[in-house]
């Protein structure tokens, strides 16, 4: 037996002996994924997009939205104009997503091993530039839900961001 072929073996070992564990079943299955960036076999996969819209629903419901639905009335445009814009350009926004959403089901793996099919090891940058997104994201939720928090209640705006 050759050293090469005694290493590959003793990987294999330790591949299953780590993935080998128990792996959650069902939704509401609260056991942690211990399958790492393995893709899960057919067999292992549940949900359904029903469950997937609520994971994905529950998220979007903050004071960005109630801003957005603002910014045609500050445009001066009636309120079927700006419902058509708001719709289109959450259509046109949603699409590239629900594309790579697909990419998950199809080959069952995460989006970081799928990010890296395209970017390879400069997955890096594009982490890095959703990281600066995500946080310029939660400041904006914030200072907005702030401001109307605050213009509701008539305080100032800091006490609103607090």
């Amino acid at each position: 037996m050759s050293l090469p072929y005694a290493h590959e073996e003793t990987a294999v070992a330790e591949a299953q002996r780590v993935f080998d564990g128990r792996m959650p079943t069902a939704p509401g299955d609260l056991r942690v994924e211990a399958r790492g960036i393995t893709p899960v076999p057919e067999d292992a996969r549940y949900g359904s997009p029903r469950r997937l819209f609520t994971v994905w629903f529950a998220p979007n419901l903050t004071m960005t939205g109630v801003f957005t639905g603002t910014v045609g009335a500050a445009l001066g445009l009636d309120f079927a104009t700006a419902l058509l814009a708001v719709v289109l350009g959450t259509l046109l926004g949603a699409v590239p997503t629900a594309y790579l959403g697909t990419w998950g089901s199809q080959t069952g793996a995460g989006q970081l091993p799928l990010a890296r099919l395209a970017f390879g090891r400069a997955v890096a940058l594009p982490g890095a530039l959703q990281w600066l997104s995500s946080i310029a994201w939660d400041a904006l939720i914030g200072l907005f839900g702030g401001d109307a928090l605050a213009q509701l209640c008539g305080w100032p705006f800091w006490a609103g961001v607090l």
